[in-house]
């Protein structure tokens, strides 16, 4: 049976010698089935993928995004630095992000984003080269200008997300009451935008009646993968970013931001003084409360177990991470030597000396999260480091105003 095989193969070999076709092209090739239109759960289960991000953990990487809020609310501040983030790399606010080319169509206020994106540049200390921005406002209700569009975006290119801001600026003469118009305006999105752009996110208002939900028909809702409210305290002005939905996958915890002023490189010709804008800068303040969150003892005493093992054996972060966060310097240590480090501050009751490791391994694991949570440390491919000890490209002064240049 071996030398018929052989045979068969030497002879498979000799055809294709004598041809210019491939040996594929000669061997036969099985063919691929198309799956069944049934599947059972079992095979379904086994295959499963977990949800891939455009910014982890906050926006999926495909589907349809809306961000709202009422007038003031700076929800629009909050989309731009999305926006900026995956133009250029760098992480949100330590969620890492996937890189792509960025389209802005803006409603209103053209000439203002401008000083924006510039303050954010200045935040971050890099530019935003595949950040784009429309002249005008686009109408989702009009095939023949939405044909033009999409050629654009094809030229563009690697397009990872299209922002809409806001969403009843660019439907035109559409009634966001009306289930049937944003049918359309639906049908157009997935016809002349989505095959060009893996995530369309738009910016919408709160209901005239309520600051919890977007206005507009329910038919918009439905339609989302994932929602988000901002909203601002009177008081305080502490944005809050809170999930509404989130369709694939477990709802993020809310985030909380401050408005922090930064003098751009543009220039007033009135005044002939640089101006100035808003960039937002995640805190731990909540609500009307302006002080920060106290930090429990282990968390303290873990967080300085990682500033201890890397004034003792850190290293300087790799490119891509410097790169990623904006640093400029930054030391770091691999995971285990936090642990290492973490252990010897961290009691726990226990005589059994297996016990007390094992206690200890789910207490750091516990902290270590917490202190994510909070952007007090990042931990990413296995560097651990405390982005408020690394310097970026620009630093901030003693009032937190003005950016300096890092020295």
């Amino acid at each position: 049976m071996s030398d018929l095989i052989e045979k068969a193969i030497n002879t498979r070999l000799n055809q294709s010698q004598n041809t210019d076709k491939p040996i594929n092209a000669i061997v036969p090739q099985k063919e691929t089935q198309p799956k069944p239109f049934l599947q059972p759960f079992t095979a379904l289960i086994k295959d499963y993928q977990p949800p891939k991000w455009l910014v982890k953990g906050i926006i999926p990487n495909q589907g349809l995004i809306e961000f709202f809020g009422a007038s003031g609310s700076f929800k629009s501040f909050i989309v731009l630095d999305i926006g900026y983030c995956i133009s250029t790399g760098i992480s949100w606010h330590g969620h890492e992000v996937k890189q792509g080319n960025v389209v802005y169509f803006a409603g209103e206020g053209h000439h203002g984003l401008i000083s924006r994106v510039n303050a954010l540049q200045r935040h971050y200390g890099k530019p935003p080269d595949g950040f784009y921005r429309s002249e005008k406002p686009i109408n989702l209700s009009d095939e023949k200008e939405l044909q033009e569009i999409s050629e654009y975006l094809k030229q563009i290119g690697n397009i990872q997300l299209v922002i809409i801001d806001t969403l009843h600026r660019n439907s035109g003469e559409s009634d966001e009451d009306s289930a049937k118009d944003f049918a359309k305006v639906l049908k157009n999105i997935d016809k002349y935008l989505a095959p060009y752009a893996k995530v369309i996110m738009w910016v919408h208002h709160t209901g005239h009646g309520t600051k919890e939900r977007s206005r507009g028909t329910s038919a918009r809702y439905a339609s989302l993968d994932a929602c988000y409210l901002i909203k601002r305290d009177d008081d305080s002005n502490i944005i809050e970013m809170k999930c509404t939905k989130m369709k694939d996958a477990e709802e993020p915890k809310p985030m909380m931001f401050e408005m922090e002023s930064i003098e751009t490189e543009l220039i007033n010709p009135d005044t002939n003084e640089q101006i100035r804008s808003l960039v937002p800068v995640k805190t731990d303040k909540t609500g009307s409360t302006t002080k920060d969150k106290p930090l429990t003892k282990r968390q303290k005493d873990v967080l300085s177990a990682l500033r201890l093992a890397i004034k003792n054996d850190g290293r300087e972060l790799p490119a891509e991470i410097k790169e990623r966060e904006g640093f400029i310097e930054g030391r770091g240590v691999k995971l285990e030597q936090w642990r290492d480090e973490a252990y010897k501050v961290i009691d726990v009751d226990s005589d059994d000396e297996k016990s007390k490791m094992e206690a200890k391994k789910k207490a750091f694991q516990r902290v270590r999260k917490e202190l994510k949570e909070r952007d007090k440390v990042v931990i990413y491919d296995e560097w651990c480091y405390v982005p408020s000890d690394c310097k970026r490209k620009y630093q901030r002064d003693k009032q937190g105003q003005k950016p300096i240049k890092g020295e």
